[in-house]
């Protein structure tokens, strides 16, 4: 590393360290894009109205929220972000699907752990550099995930 007075280390040189980063990052790379975005997001974008089934859409749900679930069981065992007492790349890979979920209806009082996290990464300066306009400007048109999970 180059730069290792400067800034946070995403990736810890710690081997245990490294391997719950590693491990987390692949994980919500894996789970939670599949689960949330990939079936149940995409299924409400690609998916008409009048053509979704319920047992479709409850199955889909069941599968997010379980998910959801170990990743507030995540955060109520590190007390403050997904791999450990630091900021890393496992949240910089992470945090947009909690984010865009959020975006998406997802009411995180159920996670009160995630909403810690949520409210905490949200702060961030980077976070708010980087957060989308519109997002700022206007609630989403289309929450799929409201009253659902």
């Amino acid at each position: 590393c180059t730069y290792t007075d400067k800034g946070t280390q995403l990736i810890p040189t710690d081997k245990a360290k490294r391997a719950r980063v590693l491990q987390r990052m692949h994980e919500a790379a894996a789970n939670m894009q599949q689960k949330l975005v990939l079936d149940l997001l995409y299924y409400f974008f690609q998916t008409k109205e009048e053509d979704r089934k319920e047992e479709e859409v409850a199955k889909k749900v069941e599968a997010a929220k379980e998910e959801l679930d170990r990743w507030e069981a995540y955060l109520g065992e590190t007390k403050a972000f997904v791999a450990g007492p630091d900021f890393s790349m496992a949240d910089v890979w992470f945090y947009p699907f909690i984010a865009f979920s959020v975006r998406m209806g997802l009411e995180l009082e159920k996670f009160p752990n995630m909403k810690a996290y949520y409210d905490k990464v949200t702060a961030r300066p980077s976070v708010q550099k980087s957060w989308p306009p519109h997002w700022k400007e206007e609630p989403a048109k289309f929450s799929p995930f409201k009253g659902r999970i």
